[in-house]
């Protein structure tokens, strides 16, 4: 899949292939249809959270839900979701 990425602090986004994510039994896998980009991706981007590169960045997508882990109840393949998590994101 294609992912824009922080490869570096401080420097552009990089558009790069990326394997597609088999989600863990508490997660979902979202098929990103669109993407915010707030001062948070911001911090990010300047290393004020110290994240682990490289690093996707916007935690407020929307898209399709593409697959559901083995202990997910209330969201299916096909479902349309916004997502929006700080807590348990995968970094990935």
């Amino acid at each position: 899949m294609r992912a824009v990425q922080i490869q570096q602090y401080n420097e552009p986004y990089h558009v790069s292939e990326v394997p597609i994510p088999s989600p863990a039994p508490h997660q979902v896998l979202v098929r990103i249809k669109a993407a915010g980009f707030c001062h948070t991706d911001l911090m990010a981007l300047n290393n004020e959270f110290n994240t682990k590169l490289p690093f996707i960045g916007s935690h407020e997508p929307a898209g399709v839900v593409e697959a559901v882990g083995s202990n997910v109840v209330g969201f299916q393949q096909g479902d349309r979701v916004g997502c929006i998590n700080f807590d348990s994101v995968c970094g990935v």
